[in-house]
C-alpha cells in the first residue's frame, strides 16, 4: 500500500479543521474585517461557545464584533451560542490572588446562572481575550477590585447596584401599580465569617421591589434583547431575595429567557419558565426584576474608570 504524501496529509488536516459550514456573506465579511481565514471562521461557526479555548476566544471576539456591531445583537448571539453548556455551581473564586475561595477567576466549559450572565456581558463588551478577562472582573467585583469581600455576592444589593453603568432598573416603570416593595437585611460580616474572614461591615437594610409573577404579561412588550432578569424567591414574603438570573432574547416578537440551570444552559419562553416555577416550594417563587442593558455601557464605564476602562486592581493593592 502506498503511504500518503505530505500534500495529502495536509489536505486531510485542512478538511478536518474546516467543518462543512457554508458562511453567509455577512460572516465572510466579518472574517475579513477580523483578519480571520475562512476556515477559521467556519470552525468558530461550527462550535458551541463552551467548547472554545482561550486562544480561540481571543480571535473569536473580534469576529463577533465585526459580525454583530450592535451590542444587543452580540449579547443575544453569544448567549444562544452557549445553549447546552453544562451547569455547575460555585465555579469561580479569586485563586491565585486569594485563597479563601480556591476556584479560578474564569471557567469557559461550565456555568451557573450568574457566571453565564457575567461571561456573556463581558464577551459582548470585549474584542479579545485580555479585554474580556478584564471586563469580566470589572463586572464581578465592586469597582473592579478583585477580592472575596469585594465580589458581588448579593444580586439585589451588590451585582445590580455596582453594575449600574451596565444595566438600569426598569422594574418600577414596568410594574406600575402592581409593584411589590420589600425590605431585606444584608449581613455581610456574618456571611464573610463563614469563610473565615473577619470584617466590621455594617448590616444593610435594603429596600427594593419586584413585579409579581402573575403580572408577567404586562412586562413582555417592554422587554428587549440583552435585558437582565432577576428571579425573586423566598421562604416567606418577609424573607425575599434574588435566587436566579438570566438574559432576555426577543425573537420574532417572542420573549425568551436564556439561563444556566440544571443540567445545562437553556432557552425557553419567559412565560413557560414562570408557569414551570409557579408551584415551586422551599423557596417559593414570587416574581421578577428587570434591568435594561445600557447600549452606552462602555462610555458609562469610561466616565467612572477613565479612558483605559475597565480598571482592575487586586484587593489590598495600594492606589
Amino acid at each position: 500500500m502506498r503511504r500518503p504524501t505530505l500534500l495529502v496529509l495536509a489536505a486531510l488536516a485542512l478538511a478536518a479543521c474546516s467543518p462543512d459550514v457554508v458562511l453567509t456573506e455577512r460572516e465572510r465579511a466579518a472574517a475579513q474585517e477580523a483578519n480571520l481565514s475562512l476556515d477559521e471562521a467556519k470552525e468558530f461557526e461550527s462550535k458551541n461557545l463552551y467548547e472554545f479555548e482561550p486562544k480561540e476566544i481571543d480571535r473569536f471576539l473580534g469576529y463577533m464584533r465585526a459580525k454583530h456591531p450592535d451590542l444587543r445583537d452580540r449579547v443575544q448571539a453569544l448567549a444562544l451560542k452557549n445553549v447546552g453548556q453544562p451547569y455547575d455551581i460555585y465555579l469561580l473564586g479569586e485563586y491565585p490572588f486569594e485563597i479563601f475561595d480556591e476556584q479560578p477567576l474564569f471557567c469557559l466549559g461550565m456555568s451557573d446562572c450568574v457566571v453565564f450572565s457575567e461571561h456573556t456581558y463581558a464577551m459582548a463588551l470585549a474584542h479579545d481575550w485580555k479585554s474580556f478577562f478584564a471586563m469580566l472582573q470589572r463586572i464581578r467585583y465592586k469597582n473592579g477590585v478583585v477580592g472575596y469581600t469585594t465580589r458581588n455576592h448579593y444580586t439585589e444589593a451588590d451585582w445590580t447596584v455596582n453594575n449600574s453603568w451596565l444595566i438600569e432598573n426598569v422594574t418600577e416603570e414596568i410594574a406600575g401599580e402592581t409593584l411589590v416593595e420589600v425590605e431585606t437585611r444584608i449581613d455581610r460580616a456574618t456571611f464573610f465569617a463563614k469563610s473565615g474572614i473577619e470584617t466590621d461591615v455594617p448590616v444593610q437594610d435594603l429596600s427594593w421591589s419586584y413585579l409579581p409573577r402573575e403580572e408577567l404579561e404586562r412586562a413582555l412588550p417592554e422587554l428587549k434583547t440583552g435585558d437582565f432578569v432577576n428571579i425573586v424567591r423566598g421562604a416567606a414574603p418577609t424573607d425575599t431575595y434574588v435566587g436566579h438570573v438570566g438574559l432576555i432574547s426577543v425573537e420574532d416578537g417572542v420573549v425568551y429567557f436564556v439561563h444556566s440551570t440544571t443540567p445545562e444552559v437553556k432557552k425557553q419562553t419567559l412565560v413557560s419558565y414562570r408557569d414551570q416555577q409557579r408551584d415551586r416550594k422551599n423557596p417559593q417563587f414570587y416574581g421578577f426584576r428587570f434591568f435594561r442593558l445600557q447600549e452606552d455601557a462602555l462610555e458609562n464605564l469610561r466616565e467612572i474608570d477613565g479612558p483605559r476602562a475597565p480598571k482592575i486592581t487586586v484587593f489590598g493593592e495600594p492606589e
